[in-house]
């Protein structure tokens, strides 16, 4: 679900904005968000208390994300 909220969100405010969708450049959001999903079911698996799994899971998210913006750091371009 974050991944889809990340991936159409961010698409629907660029074409809105006439830009080209930063999902087709090189951006790391999805990746976060795909990031945080996994990190959020192995805290479910190992039995972590609900509270802790949300916080914890949001905070990666949100570092991953700002990490990759602080030090512009992108995932390889594509030649479609």
């Amino acid at each position: 679900m974050g991944i889809i909220t990340a991936v159409v969100g961010g698409m629907f405010r660029d074409i809105l904005c006439n830009k080209i969708p930063q999902i087709l450049k090189t951006e790391i959001y999805a990746s976060a968000c795909l990031a945080g999903g996994i990190f959020y079911y192995i805290l479910k698996i190992i039995g972590v208390h609900q509270n802790i799994v949300i916080v914890s899971t949001v905070a990666l998210v949100i570092a991953i994300r700002l990490i990759s913006i602080r030090f512009d750091l992108s995932l390889p371009k594509t030649s479609i």
